[in-house]
């Protein structure tokens, strides 16, 4: 499937009850535009837990970084998550990665602001399809986060505008619970990203597999898009039977 991809792409999809890892380009550095917003909710969360500010107090600024993805407000709570210095911010968000294992990607600036250097050059943020699935497993399986915190994220994780929904939920059926995050850049990046967790329910049991789907220079974003819903579709067709 994904040799007949244009431009440079990458796929990895983790199963959450055995935690094997299957994929293409799994190690590749990609350009994450916003994907890497989930690490920016996760500092967040634990800042409202303890008690450095209220969920109320930056709702507005949480659901317009993870809705329709504006980069504003993803500069305003990396400002918050760094006692209100943005380049501590950063460097915390970069921790809260390498502690989830994602040895293969970084975040120098939020998305959008490359302009200052804070100590990691004032270059692309990247991320691999790995250093994703694994990460993701990690929040979802609460070995991130409390119980609240990780909850709080998922949550974040379920308010994309609905057209950013399709991309990898375009391969799922209704019945199934998508929480993702997605990354777009315009040309001549020509970014679609899509990664997340999938859910769904067997005899009152709830299993999972994390996703990531990563393409740039495809020619059009929107080939991106379709691609995540073609990866999307072939590890719920794969996965699924494996629990009746």
């Amino acid at each position: 499937l994904v040799s007949g991809w244009a431009g440079r792409s990458g796929v990895a999809v983790m199963d959450l009850q055995t935690g094997q890892i299957v994929g293409v380009n799994i190690d590749q550095q990609q350009v994450s535009a916003c994907v890497v917003k989930i690490f920016i909710m996760m500092a967040v969360a634990e800042d409202i837990e303890a008690g450095k500010y209220t969920a109320a107090s930056v709702d507005d600024l949480v659901r317009d970084a993870m809705g329709p993805s504006n980069t504003w407000p993803a500069r305003e709570l990396t400002i918050l998550a760094g006692g209100g210095n943005l380049t501590t911010g950063v460097l915390r968000v970069n921790a809260i990665m390498q502690s989830l294992g994602m040895t293969r990607s970084v975040m120098p600036h939020p998305p959008g602001y490359p302009e200052i250097d804070h100590g990691l050059g004032t270059g692309e943020i990247y991320i691999t399809g790995r250093d994703m699935v694994v990460a993701l497993g990690k929040l979802y399986r609460g070995e991130a986060l409390s119980a609240w915190a990780t909850d709080y994220v998922l949550w974040s994780m379920t308010i994309a505008i609905p057209g950013q929904q399709q991309s990898l939920g375009g391969g799922i059926p209704y019945s199934a619970t998508l929480y993702h995050k997605i990354g777009l850049l315009y040309a001549p990046n020509d970014v679609w990203n899509d990664a997340g967790v999938v859910t769904f329910q067997r005899d009152g049991r709830e299993y999972a597999y994390a996703i990531a789907s990563l393409s740039s220079d495809s020619g059009n974003w929107l080939n991106g898009y379709y691609y995540g819903t073609a990866a999307s579709a072939t590890a719920w067709q794969t996965i699924s039977p494996v629990y009746p």
